[in-house]
């Protein structure tokens, strides 16, 4: 991979995660203190972050560093999940498992017509 596929795959999930989390570009840049200019840039594919920015912009958005550095895959979302479960407390955490097999085990319902 070239630095510039690189660039380009951190930029979308950026924007990507960023949209997600309703944030502005103004916003996202005051939380990893930077320029918004520099996450538009990032943004677009044109620049690289270190990594201590990596990991600020990686924070603000609620997700992983992963996340970020890698095209999204089934993976992500899955690591994303991890990441939020793991600052709750035991007993969220056993709702959370009750919650998630409810909804991998239960069939889905055929549309109606």
């Amino acid at each position: 991979m070239t630095e510039d596929e690189l660039k380009a795959i951190i930029g979308q999930n950026v924007a990507h995660y960023r949209i997600q989390a309703g944030l502005t570009q103004e916003q996202l840049s005051e939380m990893a203190e930077v320029t918004t200019a520099f996450i538009s840039q990032m943004e677009r594919g044109k620049k690289m972050m270190r990594i201590p920015t990596l990991r600020l912009i990686a924070t603000a958005l609620d997700v992983s560093c992963d996340a970020l550095l890698f095209p999204r895959g089934p993976e992500a979302p899955v690591n994303n999940i991890i990441r939020l479960i793991s600052k709750q407390p035991q007993t969220s955490l056993e709702k959370i498992e009750k919650m998630i097999r409810l909804l991998v085990e239960e069939p889905e319902e055929p549309p109606s017509r």
